[in-house]
């Protein structure tokens, strides 16, 4: 499969740093987002989360961020269900549980703030 990916000012942009898309679980994320596919993962070592998968971006810092949904699972502000940013270098024993979600949820920001260019969305 072949992607475009979106730079900072919403064009596209055929050509990616290598380094960028060879971050771990990135093309499990990517498909999971394009198939609305819920994840389940560790995030920094310990914490299980239950996301819906909804952004997959570039931050201004470059590191590469998954904005989802968060509807069940560990949190250490004790906040769930809500809205979420990880760092994919924090995330592992990424798996796709079987079930999909149908719609984006309220208040979904396609173009999020807190990323420069963006790799996948739904």
């Amino acid at each position: 499969m072949s992607y475009n990916y979106e730079n900072e000012f919403g064009k596209f942009d055929p050509i990616v740093d290598s380094q960028i898309i060879s971050y771990p679980n990135f093309d499990s994320i990517r498909d999971a987002i394009d198939g609305r596919k819920k994840l389940e993962f560790f995030y920094d070592g310990y914490l299980r989360k239950d996301v819906e998968p909804h952004l997959l971006g570039l931050s201004s810092k470059s590191n590469i961020l998954l904005r989802c949904w968060q509807d069940a699972g560990q949190s250490r502000s004790g906040k769930v269900p809500e809205w979420k940013l990880f760092n994919l270098r924090k995330i592992n024993s990424l798996r796709e549980n079987g079930r999909i979600f149908s719609q984006a949820r309220p208040e979904y920001n396609p173009n999020d703030r807190h990323m420069k260019r963006i790799y996948a969305r739904i």
